[in-house]
């Protein structure tokens, strides 16, 4: 008699710098339930999966879990699987690296909780066909993947019950289709509905069926309403019942040791993908618009419902494209990393990993240290954006970015011998776009100046381990449409609250304020009961009233020591809200050279600016110099910026400085300038002063700016308008800093002096 064997991969994961309290209330509300729950069934079998991340807090702040989790394990009730140790997108990453990442949370799942791991999980299930030999070089079996992968190799619903064998230059890895029918039910319908889908498939089939799901922890009670649904409604606890109540044609199993004691359907090669919300979220933002309208537009009738499964989305790899910042991060860690290897080859002749390499040599042990840090750079989450992507958290951003500084100041203290009266500057394609950008290196700083984009995109602090410009460019994203018609509906509530408070007078005004800040609090994109549960998915809301003003869009990246020609009429709110046609112009794909001479650098820049972009009738351009000056240890970039031809220019210039310092509204952090201190999210001039600083008490650093003559300062916050789990929100992406000046100043070459300082 044939059987269902359902093996569910639960997985959990906390990305590097996010904050204690938040993993806490994580903990609290999912991973210590779920598997509270789990250990009062123990006829429920499964696999867990927990990145090193997490087990590394877990081992600091709840080091009992691990000893439960070991329990469990070794009562066999639930098998462990390995992964990359910080969640890594394993496809983006070198070789090497891939490997290092999954060796070392196999040997953190074997020395701490005794468990040899078969199988692993994919982080985000991005997938590319070469990642099949790392994976097996490091003893790993297996790999759940969506069943979206399954269809797009030309797979239909009777051939995903089953799991297929890959391979790659002749080694294997066994893939294990995840069903997203099921994904879907658990925990969104009640318990019941999963058995009658599943004893559906089991009435229609003569032989066994493998019926998997890999899906997260944080479902299980952190998302939205699920806390209640699964621990005080019991939803989980009815559903392992459910489960044990259908032992006669259903059975839960550990996905590895099925896989042992069974043979693959076929073997399989599987395009590049990822599940079918991270595709979509891969595409331009207008693309993604297009793609979900097109799949709505496509009904239930099977020829529909079969084009719809040609439908695949972006590639996830395009996130390097759509932001930036995001490939800065990633090429950063490319050469952090080529880095370390090459250091450590000076010393390691054989191919032990530096991960798990012992010695009593302290560069080695330096080494060691920096390449942990390079690991932890490469976690997903300030790669990408989505419901769940962290590039929009600066703290995320930051973290990745303070975890490659250290890595780099650790190299340097290897390779220089710990003397600091170093510079190396070269040119170099630092950022894969077929053009040359300038890198240059001190003890003090690592920084690129880009020609093409205008100003310098990375001036990372090494003192500090702090990127200090590592902000955002903002731009359209598809769900900002969402966004503004939220806005519309509170400006029709609002109206609607006038017209009720004039006809009705006795009305309190604190009810009707309650009446609307209420509703756009908690608008969901469906209608449902109280006790109703939508997926991450389908859950909108908005965090604070009015949110569609802060929907500006930047006409360039966010950099350091950018030029700007500016109409004589411009104003601070001009460059705030972007309003800039006719107003402003930016001096992009400038000329750029170095020049190096032992332990100093010039960096020199021209300028040619075209008028026409203020007057269609000008031909003209203007012509400015504009040179960086650094020096070995020294914590200043010197800069000069001298007129060359101005013709009959009159307006202003400014050079803008982008610097995040992560939090806008924190006591600790601010700007100052004469006898003033406002926070960092203060908007505002000041004028005829030299001076101004930005101070980050917390992470003891600040940067001051300084000109040799009297100039206005031009200051406002930048703002991003992006999608968590919990809604829209504003998200503080650093401050920018203008030194405005007039042409007359530029005739006579005027300074401007970056300081880094450590407090």
């Amino acid at each position: 008699m044939p059987k269902i064997y359902l093996a569910l991969v639960i997985h959990a994961h906390q990305p590097i710098g996010n904050f204690d309290n938040v993993i806490e209330d994580a903990y609290q509300k999912s991973y210590l339930p779920f598997v509270k729950t789990l250990a009062n069934h123990p006829q429920i079998k499964m696999a867990l999966h927990f990145t090193g991340s997490l087990l590394s807090w877990f081992k600091t702040h709840h080091p009992d879990y691990l000893t439960l989790l070991s329990d469990l394990a070794r009562n066999g009730q639930i098998e462990l699987i390995s992964g990359g140790f910080y969640e890594p997108i394993l496809a983006i990453l070198p070789y090497k690296d891939r490997c290092e990442q999954i060796l070392k949370l196999n040997n953190f799942l074997e020395t701490e909780l005794g468990y040899q791991a078969k199988g692993m999980w994919t982080a985000e299930r991005v997938w590319e066909s070469n990642l099949v030999s790392a994976i097996n070089d490091t003893g790993i079996k297996y790999t759940i993947l969506d069943d979206t992968h399954f269809r797009m190799a030309g797979l239909r619903d009777n051939e995903l019950f089953d799991y297929y064998v890959t391979e790659e230059q002749g080694k294997t890895l066994k893939l294990v289709p995840s069903s997203m029918r099921v994904r879907y039910l658990v925990p969104f319908a009640e318990p019941e509905e999963t058995i009658i889908y599943l004893r559906k498939l089991w009435g229609s089939t003569n032989h066994d069926l493998l019926v998997a799901m890999g899906d997260d922890t944080e479902k299980f009670g952190v998302w939205p309403k699920t806390y209640s649904l699964c621990y005080k409604r019991h939803w989980l606890d009815r559903f392992y019942k459910a489960l044990a109540n259908e032992t006669d044609w259903l059975e839960t199993v550990k996905l590895g040791d099925y896989l042992e004691s069974s043979e693959p359907r076929d073997r399989i090669y599987l395009p590049t993908a990822s599940y079918s919300e991270m595709m979509e979220w891969a595409l331009p933002a207008k693309v993604s618009q297009e793609f979900v309208e097109l799949k709505h537009m496509l009904g239930n009738s099977e020829p529909e419902q079969k084009l719809a499964e040609y439908l695949q989305g972006g590639y996830w790899r395009n996130f390097l494209m759509r932001y930036p910042e995001s490939n800065l991060i990633h090429k950063k860690m490319l050469k952090v990393s080529e880095r370390t290897h090459q250091l450590y080859l000076k010393y390691k002749e054989n191919e032990e990993p530096i991960s798990l390499t012992q010695s009593d040599n302290p560069n080695i042990l330096k080494l060691k240290e920096a390449y942990d840090c390079v690991l932890q750079g490469q976690c997903n989450d300030a790669f990408w954006h989505g419901v769940f992507g962290g590039l929009y958290a600066p703290h995320l951003r930051s973290t990745s970015l303070m975890a490659l500084i250290k890595a780099e100041r650790l190299l340097d203290q290897v390779e220089f011998e710990g003397q600091d009266n170093w510079l190396n500057a070269n040119t170099v394609d630092y950022d894969a776009d077929g053009l040359n950008e300038i890198e240059v290196q001190t003890n003090v700083f690592s920084t690129v100046y880009d020609p093409k984009d205008g100003g310098f995109p990375i001036i990372d602090f090494k003192t500090r381990n702090f990127s200090l410009v590592n902000s955002l460019q903002r731009k359209l994203e598809a769900y900002h449409s969402r966004v503004r018609e939220i806005a519309e509906q509170e400006k029709a509530e609002e109206l609607a609250e006038l017209e009720r408070q004039a006809n009705s007078p006795n009305i309190s005004e604190s009810v009707s304020t309650h009446r609307v800040e209420s509703s756009h609090k908690t608008e969901p994109t469906t209608t449902s009961d109280d006790d109703g549960v939508e997926t991450i998915h389908d859950i909108v809301k908005v965090k604070e009233k009015g949110l569609d003003r802060f929907l500006v869009y930047d006409k360039h990246s966010r950099n350091c020591f950018t030029l700007y020609a500016l109409a004589e009429d411009t104003t601070l709110n001009d460059l705030a809200k972007q309003d800039l046609d006719r107003k402003c112009l930016i001096s992009q794909n400038a000329k750029a050279k170095l020049i190096q001479e032992n332990q100093k650098a010039e960096v020199l820049v021209n300028h040619k600016i075209s008028l026409k972009g203020f007057d269609s009738d000008n031909n003209n351009s203007i012509e400015l110099n504009q040179t960086f000056n650094f020096e070995a240890n020294s914590p200043t970039v010197h800069s000069k910026v001298s007129a060359v031809e101005l013709q009959d220019f009159t307006g202003n210039f400014a050079v803008e400085f982008t610097i995040n310092l992560l939090a806008g509204d924190a006591h600790d952090r601010y700007i100052k300038f004469a006898d003033q201190q406002h926070r960092l999210n203060w908007q505002g001039v000041v004028a005829k002063e030299t001076e101004i600083s930005l101070v980050d008490e917390y992470f003891r650093v600040a940067v001051k700016l300084t000109s040799n003559s009297t100039i206005d300062w031009w200051v406002y916050p930048i703002f991003s308008v992006s999608q968590s789990e919990d809604g829209f929100e504003r998200v503080y992406q650093g401050s920018t800093v203008l030194a405005v000046f007039s042409s007359s100043q530029a005739k006579e070459t005027l300074e401007l002096n970056f300081t880094a300082v450590g407090l």
